[in-house]
């Protein structure tokens, strides 16, 4: 009996580590791809679950788990996520909005209690977890480049995005860097995955992913890919190995993209729909047996690398074979384009430069190098910065500074720029605690470079950095958990270790349940919002100020819902309860022109009067300041 109990116990335990790995996987998989389904996760009412999920699993591993154990950056990149999201949230003590700055520490929350689960539970899953990513992101783009290929039955033109892929994430540039970091982490799987299977699955799902890249005509994203990948072969200590793979995996996708950019009627403006069904048709079954060959690519190349180590001189040769190809590459480049100081002052030039009319042909928009008015909203956030360099005017006030400072009519809410937002609205101390939040995972890079992945998820993770450095990335929820997801497995725990001991476990549950609380509070709030605006965009008003009265009622430093409320009683007969919760709006955010135009409308005499000259300074080339300023002009 006790031998049989002896064999039956590693039996057990092998079990139930497999059943935890795949809890882990499934978890982390679903966790990505719902909160990518969810418009990208860019809206207040997905961010209350996912951060009540993420707490919840924080809890687990604290409570359930037997040891745990943190790396030095990985100690330093859990603090300063934590650190970023008190700082947005401390930063509504002194904000022009606190009750945007609180909603971006909500969404900040999300990425800190991410995080933390991802650290606690990893346990050397490292490919687990990037696996988990890479299923999460080709499940995403698979589906929304179905879109594109069968648009008489999943498919429709959108004329804000002008027939770019944007769906489900809602951002065609952010599903762009989506599917590139899926590109990095499928490359690392096909050069470095233990199963001659899983080298052959990241092949095919290379070839989904780059279609999904060109079909959002995201110039952005294929500059990271491109920067990525140069310090994915400068960190890879084995960079000629990944080369090879590279030589392998690229050709199928590759293939699949041209035949993307010759597909006139998916490339055409309000082309006819019976002619994107015929393309998209045919290139959906081009696509599926390119997905065959770069499986049996990728396989292929597990196999011999298996059978086959070429000897060091072959080695050396094929290195200096590519130092010669890559000379005579910026060679080229220098007789064409000029040399390098004439190349960078032409491409800032077109950077600076407004973009060219295209056409129809979006193909065309892929060859300009315009910032698209990218540069004056960073000077506008620089600018921003000035008027309070320590500490900023608070988090998710950019939008406000824009609208009271512009010089154009563009209304736009973020600075497209995470760095120069984070300046403008958190100042010098928040963008040094987002520095260290970057530098740590480099750092974890560094010192784990020689594991089979970490060159790889550094890749996404770099990829992610740079991209968000030029565009709202950080506002859309599942591309910035991609990028933080690979940077978690950057840093698992390697050589220096910290251990977790009983008070920090105590003190990190008590800090997590507090985060639930939050969390749970955020949804209702939220979700009731978002009810009373749909409520009233159907007519129904008393549904509409019943929610938005439960919603003031569990977001009490919001003035939004009170903006709803008041809007309502105002035109319902109770014109002075309407004004008694206006006023009470406007000392909530005495920022936002909509407080003040909704009480200029209530008001009479003096107080409209002013109302309304506060809506022409606070953001002076809208409609409603038009509107405003004929009211002025109009003596009592």
């Amino acid at each position: 009996m006790a031998t049989i109990a002896a064999t039956a116990a590693p039996s057990m335990r092998t079990w139930a580590s497999r059943g935890s790995d795949a809890a882990f996987a499934t978890g982390a998989c679903i966790s990505l791809a719902a909160v990518a389904a969810a418009n990208g996760g860019y809206f207040p009412t997905s961010w209350g679950w996912a951060a009540l999920a993420f707490a919840w699993a924080t809890l687990i591993a604290l409570v359930a788990g037997r040891s745990h154990v943190l790396s030095l950056e990985g100690a330093v990149f859990l603090l300063a996520t934590l650190g970023f999201a008190g700082w947005t949230f401390a930063s509504a003590l002194w904000s022009w909005d606190t009750g945007k700055s609180i909603q971006e520490g909500e969404r900040a929350l999300v990425y800190a209690s991410a995080v933390a689960a991802l650290l606690l539970l990893l346990r050397g899953r490292r490919a687990l977890l990037l696996g988990s990513v890479l299923a999460a992101i080709t499940g995403i783009c698979s589906y929304s480049l179905a879109t594109r290929l069968f648009p008489e039955r999943i498919g429709r033109f959108d004329a804000t995005a002008g027939y770019r892929l944007f769906t489900p994430v809602g951002y065609w540039n952010s599903l762009g860097l989506f599917a590139v970091i899926g590109c990095l982490l499928a490359l690392g799987f096909v050069a470095r995955g233990r199963a001659v299977w899983t080298r052959a699955v990241a092949g095919a799902a290379l070839v989904v992913l780059a279609p999904t890249i060109f079909f959002t005509f995201s110039r952005g994203s294929w500059l990271a890919l491109g920067i990525a990948l140069v310090f994915l072969l400068a960190l890879d200590p084995r960079r000629l190995q990944t080369t090879v793979a590279l030589a392998f995996a690229a050709p199928a996708p590759a293939v699949a993209v041209l035949l993307a950019s010759r597909a006139h009627a998916l490339t055409t403006i309000d082309t006819p729909l019976r002619a994107a069904v015929h393309d998209g048709h045919r290139l959906a079954l081009a696509i599926l047996l390119l997905a065959l060959v770069a499986a049996v690519l990728g396989a292929g190349f597990g196999v011999a690398q298996r059978h086959y180590l070429p000897r060091r001189g072959v080695r050396l040769a094929y290195g200096a074979a590519l130092a010669a190809a890559v000379l005579v590459a910026v060679g080229l480049i220098s007789v064409h384009w000029g040399s390098p100081p004439t190349l960078a002052q032409k491409v800032w030039h077109g950077f600076a430069s407004p973009p060219r009319a295209t056409g129809a042909d979006l193909n065309q928009r892929l060859f300009q190098f315009s910032s698209n008015g990218r540069l004056e909203l960073w000077r506008s956030a620089i600018r921003e910065y000035h008027t309070s360099p320590l500490v900023g005017t608070g988090a998710g006030t950019f939008e406000l500074w824009w609208d009271e400072h512009r010089a154009q009519a563009e209304q736009v809410v973020d600075a497209h720029s995470l760095y120069a937002e984070t300046l403008g609205e958190l100042g010098v101390v928040g963008l040094a605690v987002l520095a260290l939040m970057l530098l740590a995972p480099l750092a974890g890079a560094w010192r784990a470079r020689h594991s089979p992945l970490v060159p790889f998820a550094a890749a996404g993770f770099v990829a992610w950095a740079v991209h968000a450095g030029a565009d709202w990335d950080w506002e859309i929820a599942a591309v910035t958990l991609a990028g933080l997801a690979c940077a978690v497995a950057v840093v698992q725990p390697e050589a220096s270790r910290l251990r977790l001991g009983v008070p920090l476990r105590a003190a990190g549950g008590s800090v997590t349940v507090a985060v639930a609380a939050f969390a749970v509070v955020a949804i209702v709030g939220n979700r009731a919002l978002a009810q009373a605006g749909t409520s009233l965009a159907a007519g129904d008003r008393h549904a509409a100020e019943a929610q938005a009265k439960r919603a003031a009622r569990w977001m009490p430093w919001s003035g939004e819902p009170l903006v709803l409320v008041g809007e309502i009683e105002a035109t319902s007969g109770r014109r002075r309860l309407g004004l008694a919760t206006l006023r009470r709006a406007v000392a909530k955010e005495p920022h936002d022109f909509i407080a003040w135009y909704a009480l200029a409308g209530a008001e009479t005499g003096r107080a409209r009067r002013r109302a309304a000259a506060r809506v022409v300074r606070l953001n002076p080339l809208s409609d409603e300041a038009t509107e405003m300023r004929q009211l002025l002009a109009h003596r009592p």
